[in-house]
């Protein structure tokens, strides 16, 4: 009998940035094969896309090369930022042994020349550049464990560029917003134009970017890993039904604490299964369904818990799991 397909599984890869893994498991399916097509069309090519600006069109470009090597031909993390440095630095006269971050501030310059928004860095580890057309702000004010937040959302409007991981998932899959260090929350509205009064929006974009602001406000310097750790505790905290849950569980990957995302929902879901099954790690689906409420409750006292230890902690930056 025929596996059934498995959207969760597929975004499990995709989050992990295993492309190749994503791929091999579409391939079981009849059903996704145009799908694989797609995928073999833009990665054994240069990727490219249609767009109309000429200085934008270039800078993706080499990003786009860039994403072909490290998801693709699986090129080291390494590997990838030394081509960024040395593409960008011979294409516009940059010293070549500057830092990526450096470099990504001339790139702002640029594109904020030719009138679009920029936002650069690491997203899970990877590099990969936000680039959006128009912002407007909103007001919040976001409840998280009997404390109210009350936070400034600018709304971003016309993406050309939204990170490695919208590249790789063919535009299904992305990040749908980002709190800066001021606190103010960015937010991708086409990401939840359908959902601005359910949980996705409310619990996996308010609560989950405010607690993350929450926190860079009352700790400071804390890992990316740490602050999705507490984020997606909210999260479960919060979210009404077990769906959530399913999503950590087919993204938790416990082999690089540089992809936070992944790696926080590993720790999540270790953590559940010592309290839950009273072993190390309990990787059969199946034996979650119907613990939605003791996830919950204990979500709460794994967050309250490590509240604890990052107040207790002498490092910094702030790194607990």
């Amino acid at each position: 009998m025929e596996e059934k397909f498995n959207q969760n599984i597929l975004r499990g890869f995709l989050v992990k940035g295993e492309l190749h893994n994503a791929v091999s498991y579409l391939n079981q399916f009849p059903s996704k094969h145009k799908l694989v097509e797609r995928y073999l069309s833009i990665f054994n090519n240069v990727p490219k896309r249609k767009i109309n600006n000429g200085v934008i069109k270039d800078i993706l470009n080499i990003y786009y090369t860039y994403y072909k090597m490290i998801f693709w031909e699986r090129k080291t993390p390494k590997e990838g930022e030394k081509f960024l440095v040395k593409t960008f630095s011979k294409k516009y006269g940059f010293d070549p042994y500057m830092k990526m971050d450096e470099l990504e501030n001339y790139l702002k310059g640029i594109i904020e020349n030719e009138g679009y928004f920029f936002v650069g860095g690491y997203t899970s580890g990877f590099f990969g550049p936000y680039i959006w057309e128009k912002t407007e702000e909103a007001h919040y004010k976001v409840n998280l464990l009997n404390t109210d937040y009350h936070l400034t959302v600018k709304m971003m409007d016309g993406f050309i560029s939204r990170s490695w991981l919208d590249f790789i998932s063919l535009g299904t899959i992305g990040t749908g917003g980002w709190a800066s260090e001021n606190g103010d929350l960015y937010c991708v509205r086409k990401s939840y134009s359908k959902y601005f009064d359910k949980p996705r929006f409310k619990v996996s974009y308010l609560k989950h970017e405010a607690q993350h602001a929450l926190d860079k406000k009352n700790y400071g310097d804390m890992l990316s890993k740490d602050l999705e750790y507490r984020a997606k505790l909210i999260e479960l905290i919060y979210f009404p039904d077990i769906r959530k849950f399913k999503h950590f569980f087919y993204e938790a990957d416990g082999s690089s604490k540089e992809n936070a995302h992944s790696y926080a929902s590993f720790v999540i879901v270790r953590d559940l299964s010592r309290y839950l099954f009273n072993k190390e790690y309990e990787l059969d689906y199946a034996k979650w369904r119907g613990k939605s409420k003791i996830i919950k409750k204990f979500a709460e006292k794994l967050l309250n818990d490590n509240t604890k230890k990052i107040e207790t902690s002498q490092k910094r930056p702030i790194d607990i799991i």
